[in-house]
């Protein structure tokens, strides 16, 4: 599993430009300016190195690096441990990590090292083939939230947009700086909330026919926070 685990997270952390070594005693050492200043274990938890203990660009990327942990353990775990999808017409071997009101999701690792892709797929009416597939890549949160719409868990209309949630944290930038002082209860709420908003903001899934393939590039934080 840690093997999986750390070479998924690099790769995953190499996107957003942050380089990472294989440490000693089963660590996976995060590099910033040349030095490491944080590990991950395998059980995704992320430590200050002292290096960085001091660091306040260290500790942006400890928070960074520890939501991305999360989700890779999460996605690596679970497909590790999911049984096969059964049905007909897929090209590929996907397996099955959930099933309600119809819909699946399904997830499988590529090979060579190139990630993993998540789906959401409609059964059909006997439940032998799937269709109309939402196909992500690596986005593990956005392919949950896809299944939660589609299989009727959740309401559409309780989510927000990226977009929406760009603009919700760009107002209350504003009401921080030029509206009048919240209260402690306020200032909390509104801090709670800006920290949610930094770390969801799942891109849209493409739409294709059964057993095709198409990609869609998530990009984390960048669109809020740049």
């Amino acid at each position: 599993m840690k093997n999986k685990f750390f070479a998924e997270l690099s790769r995953r952390l190499s996107k957003y430009g942050i380089e990472s070594v294989n440490g000693k005693d089963a660590q996976l050492e995060i590099m910033l300016k040349a030095q490491p200043v944080l590990s991950v274990s395998s059980a995704s938890d992320v430590f200050h190195l002292p290096a960085g203990s001091k660091s306040e660009e260290a500790s942006g990327l400890y928070h960074q690096v520890a939501v991305v942990a999360d989700e890779v353990y999460e996605y690596v775990e679970a497909v590790k441990n999911a049984p096969l999808l059964h049905t007909s017409g897929l090209r590929e071997d996907f397996r099955l990590l959930a099933d309600f009101g119809g819909v699946v999701l399904a997830g499988r690792e590529r090979e060579n090292g190139q990630g993993y892709q998540f789906v959401t797929w409609v059964w059909d009416y006997d439940r032998t083939r799937v269709s109309h597939g939402h196909y992500y890549e690596d986005h593990f949160q956005s392919a949950k939230q896809d299944f939660a719409v589609r299989s009727g868990l959740i309401s559409r209309a309780q989510l927000f947009t990226p977009e929406e949630l760009t603009e919700l944290y760009r107002a209350t930038d504003y009401f921080l700086e030029e509206g009048p002082g919240p209260d402690s209860g306020q200032l909390k709420a509104i801090q709670t909330a800006r920290t949610k908003i930094e770390y969801t903001n799942p891109g849209p899934p493409v739409q294709t026919g059964a057993g095709t393939k198409s990609e869609t590039t998530n990009e984390f934080l960048n669109p809020i926070l740049n």
